[in-house]
């Protein structure tokens, strides 16, 4: 991984698979969905001034890293 991931509510025990990144260029943020498809429940989104790209993995580190290509692998 490309940034540091910590917990997005830390103090909230039913939030503990919610994950997000920041970074001067904008943010990211992952966490586990029931209503994704089997197989594929964790959402990932990136945005920094506009929406950089959203979408489903299997796991966790699969959703970071797709979210921190999308926000820093950006061409414009």
């Amino acid at each position: 991984m490309r940034l540091e991931w910590r917990r997005t509510w830390p103090d909230e025990p039913n939030r503990r698979e919610d994950f997000v990144a920041r970074c001067r260029a904008g943010y990211c943020r992952v966490y586990r969905t029931a209503n994704g498809p089997p197989g594929r429940q964790w959402y990932w989104c990136a945005a920094d001034t506009r929406n950089r790209g959203s979408g489903l993995e299997a796991s966790a580190g699969e959703a970071a890293a797709r979210a921190e290509a999308a926000l820093l692998d950006q061409t414009g």
